[in-house]
């Protein structure tokens, strides 16, 4: 394949350059990348519900009283009191609804990663007619 650029001096393209120039900049294969991009975000998002899910919190609070002892005299306290806690939830049936989202998610997945090998064919099909030619 020959380039002529603006000082009509020519630019010899390798089958490697070709195959880089298209990678970078065909749109067609950048919106399949993607799509196999969202395909898998969306496995990950579909799966988070049979994890465990964990919360944890710490209060603090600090108390000062005071009082008068038997003697009369004002005495003054000062206490600290935590509060630790930790809750941990982990979904053990919820009637197959879930699993089957993440089975449809990973099919959609490998449907989009095949989408893409497709793509990826047709335009290598395409480029490697135009270098020979």
């Amino acid at each position: 394949m020959v380039c002529i650029s603006n000082a009509n001096a020519e630019v010899i393209f390798t089958w490697q350059n070709c195959v880089n120039e298209a990678k970078q900049n065909n749109p067609d294969l950048e919106s399949a990348f993607e799509q196999v991009n969202q395909a898998k975000d969306y496995k990950d998002i579909t799966v988070t519900p049979m994890l465990p899910q964990i919360d944890a919190d710490i209060t603090g609070t600090r108390r000062q009283t005071s009082s008068k002892s038997s003697s009369g005299e004002n005495t003054e306290r000062t206490g600290n009191t935590y509060t630790y806690g930790l809750t941990a939830q982990q979904l053990i049936f919820d009637g197959f609804k879930t699993s089957s989202e993440v089975s449809s998610a990973v099919k959609t997945l490998k449907a989009q990663e095949y989408n893409y090998a497709v793509v990826s064919s047709n335009i290598r099909l395409d480029l490697r007619s135009a270098f020979a030619e």
